[in-house]
């Protein structure tokens, strides 16, 4: 990043990972025996698929198991050991599916399986050869099913392909294909309505030979679509970005026999962006947009939905990048990029709100976002609007609560770098308050405490930064934070007192009040909760009363500046209900060193003197380098006449903290 940027974001890999709730379904042995009878092994130059009888002298499978290959042999198992087919000709094929029916011929005909359909939820099995080894099961879920494609929570293995989906009752219910590219956890299939489709319009076709099927432009594309996966997933496995460019020519081979090959769009894309980030971490600025700009337009050419809006998003965002930081990079042109990226990660989510194809696209949408807008907000802010950048910056809070929500722990190795900045350790600060809830949610307190210690630190250092927009930081925070236990409402109250002394400082008496008003309650609301629970924790309603007593001391505060008998009694007694409060923490923890600093300021402004240096000399006791406790007694005996240990006092707490008083 350039040396003027705000503050920086890293991301480490995220892990996101659903888990399979279903119980392995009961498949009736008889209907297991159809299913690894009818189901067939094809056998390519390459590798293996799977193939299943629809009729007793055709079978079913995909036309990427078999494109490119001239030596295709086929053969399944009975009781008696492999039973060998020949392709006598292509009966029908959908290169837009992935379809091709084989007509076969052999000493035993099989029987085949029938079709149905399936919903969202039910149980189904997969069947078929991987890798040309044993007949191999898998079961699961229906996941998502459309008109175009089915998604399946069932482990689809390589060789699979080709190969039947079924019911319980063995019927077909979709064709096997292979891993969703959203995800690691879900597997395609074609949905069993094509192939009826397919098999309905064959019958008034004659079919082709082998030889004459395997030349046509839209076949011979799969082939090199095949190559492209090959070099793809290399890249992939190796790290190695030569192997995206060998993807990019077969991917582009394909298009140009192929030109509605949306699945080879779609990848030429995914490669074209790889490649871009490679490019850009070494340096080829001009090369890696062009790339991008690449990548742009191929995935606009595919038609998948959310995913496709999300990957779009993505490659807009690093494009952002690569002009936000570059030396010939233009500042309005990453704006433009950006903004363009939060508007394809808002139609992705739109979308799968609705249907939720895709089990994690979401969570992983809401925290890219989350970085778009942080990047803006560093636009905005080194443009000198402030304004916007805090808005920005909280609409990206707002996302990160979003996708933690969704995924407590999907989120939990997004690191902020806030390099000194007020905003970053302002956004350092709610993403700190937001895992805080998250644990607290979980039931893991301890974390979770920590988590709120760390966002006080950060709110803290933004303030000491950047004084005039503390209000800001602190009504973000109490945005953010939903109490339901003891320790948020303590927490939202001390923002809510942050937030009136703020108000204080800038003259808005009113609205200060009001949010002492506030804060009160949620102290009031913690000390009930924590006298409930199961297991007190002391120490934590020391905490409570002490900050209940603290807010009503403001609170009388603010009366007390304003002239009029009535403001001053009122005043007063606020003053004598924080003394109480303060009392009930002294109570419960007689070391408390600032409830007895606090109780004594309390105790001089209803001009208790002797109360108040007795309870201060106990704080000074308590906590000897205490600057405050010197300085507030020493207060105490200038208004009492004694001079001599006013100065005493005031020069211990000078040594103790020199901006003491100021």
């Amino acid at each position: 990043m350039t040396h003027n940027r705000k503050f920086s974001f890293s991301l480490l890999t995220l892990g996101f990972l659903i888990s399979c709730t279903w119980a392995a379904a009961e498949i009736p042995e008889e209907v297991l025996e159809a299913a690894k009878n009818a189901t067939v092994v094809v056998r390519v130059e390459r590798g293996y698929g799977s193939g299943f009888f629809i009729a007793p002298d055709m079978i079913v499978t995909n036309i990427h198991v078999v494109a490119g290959d001239r030596d295709v042999s086929v053969f399944g198992k009975d009781g008696k050991g492999k039973v060998v087919y020949n392709i006598e000709k292509v009966i029908g094929s959908d290169p837009a599916h992935d379809l091709v029916i084989l007509q076969v011929s052999g000493k035993q005909k099989a029987t085949p399986l029938s079709l149905s359909n399936c919903q969202i939820g039910d149980p189904i099995f997969v069947v078929g050869h991987p890798k040309g080894e044993r007949y191999k099961i898998s079961d699961g879920i229906v996941h998502v099913n459309n008109d175009t494609n089915i998604r399946l929570d069932a482990k689809i293995y390589p060789g699979n392909s080709g190969g039947p989906v079924l019911n319980l009752k063995g019927e077909v219910v979709g064709i096997a294909v292979g891993k969703d590219g959203a995800n690691v956890t879900l597997f395609n299939a074609i949905p069993s309505d094509i192939l009826d489709a397919l098999l309905k319009k064959s019958k008034s076709e004659q079919g082709q030979s082998w030889d004459e099927w395997r030349q046509r432009d839209s076949i011979r594309a799969y082939f090199y679509f095949k190559l492209g996966m090959k070099y793809y997933n290399l890249g992939m496995e190796y790290k190695d970005s030569s192997k995206y460019d060998k993807a990019i020519e077969n991917y582009t081979e394909a298009v140009k026999l192929y030109r509605d090959f949306t699945d080879a769009y779609k990848y030429r894309g995914i490669a074209r962006h790889r490649l871009g980030n490679s490019n850009r971490k070494n340096g080829n600025v001009k090369k890696a947009r062009s790339l991008y700009e690449e990548a742009i337009e191929d995935l606009n050419k595919s038609p998948d939905g959310a995913y496709a809006y999300y990957l779009l998003a993505k490659v807009k965002s690093d494009l952002g990048n690569l002009e936000a930081n570059s030396k010939d990079g233009k500042r309005e042109k990453a704006l433009k990029h950006y903004q363009d990226a939060v508007s394809d990660y808002s139609t992705a989510i739109d979308i799968d709100k609705q249907n939720r194809n895709y089990p994690v696209l979401l969570e992983k949408a809401y925290l890219h976002r989350m970085i778009v807008y942080f990047h803006l907000g560093d636009l905005k802010s080194n443009q000198g609007n402030t304004t916007k950048a805090q808005s920005l910056y909280s609409e990206g809070l707002d996302d990160f609560a979003k996708a933690v929500k969704l995924d407590p722990d999907g989120a939990s190795d997004f690191k902020l770098d806030p390099q000194g900045t007020a905003y970053g350790y302002y956004i350092q600060g709610g993403l700190e308050l937001i895992r805080g809830q998250s644990k607290a949610s979980q039931g893991d307190v301890e974390k979770a405490q920590k988590h709120y210690q760390s966002a006080f630190q950060s709110y803290g250092k933004a303030e000491k930064l950047n004084p005039d927009d503390a209000d800001v930081y602190y009504d973000k925070a109490i945005k953010i934070l939903n109490p339901d236990n003891a320790d948020t409402y303590q927490i939202r109250g001390v923002f809510k007192s942050l937030l009136g002394q703020s108000k204080a400082k800038q003259g808005e008496v009113q609205e200060a009040r009001q949010h002492y008003q506030e804060a009160i309650e949620d102290y009031q609301e913690a000390v009930k909760r924590y006298k409930n629970a199961t297991k007190q924790n002391s120490e934590y309603i020391v905490f409570a009363y002490r900050n209940l007593g603290s807010t009503k001391h403001f609170l009388g505060k603010s009366f007390e500046s304003e002239s009029g008998l009535e403001n001053i009694e009122y005043a007063h007694n606020l003053y004598e209900e924080a003394i109480v409060d303060y009392t009930k923490a002294v109570k419960l923890n007689p070391n408390d060193g600032t409830a007895y600093s606090n109780r004594g300021v309390a105790k001089a402004d209803i001009e208790d003197y002797d109360g108040a240096i007795a309870d201060l000399s106990k704080a000074v006791e308590l906590k000897p380098d205490s600057a405050t406790a010197y300085y507030e007694r020493g207060r105490v005996y200038q208004k009492t006449g004694q001079q001599k240990k006013a100065e005493v006092d005031f020069k211990k707490a000078k040594e103790l903290n020199p901006n003491i008083g100021k």
